[in-house]
């Protein structure tokens, strides 16, 4: 289960490796459960598991990082939003900014 807390992509051969090691360790006869393809089937859909198809890989930096994608856009947003008060004073230098305005 390692590679759920590294959260790792988990395919359906993990599955039956873990299942095939489950059942050696409860000491079942190992002959008789193979972990066929139905049975895979069977459990993801038991447990509600889907396979996607991985179109963007997310890095820890990304992670890391996360806080840093997030402040920069409002960065943006209040210097644009000074830039346009600025703006608006030296062109319309009679206009009074009031609270509601800066909203």
């Amino acid at each position: 289960m390692e590679a759920l807390e590294k959260r790792l992509p988990i395919h359906d051969m993990d599955i039956r490796k873990w299942a095939l090691e489950a059942n050696q360790n409860v000491g079942l006869d190992h002959t008789a459960f193979k972990a066929f393809d139905t049975w895979i089937k069977t459990f993801k859909r038991h447990h509600r598991i889907v396979s996607r198809k991985i179109t963007k890989f997310i890095t820890k930096k990304n992670l890391l990082e996360q806080d840093v994608i997030i402040k920069k856009p409002k960065e943006f947003v209040e210097a644009i939003k000074k830039k346009w008060i600025l703006m608006e004073m030296t062109t319309y230098s009679y206009i009074t900014l009031t609270k509601a305005d800066l909203i």
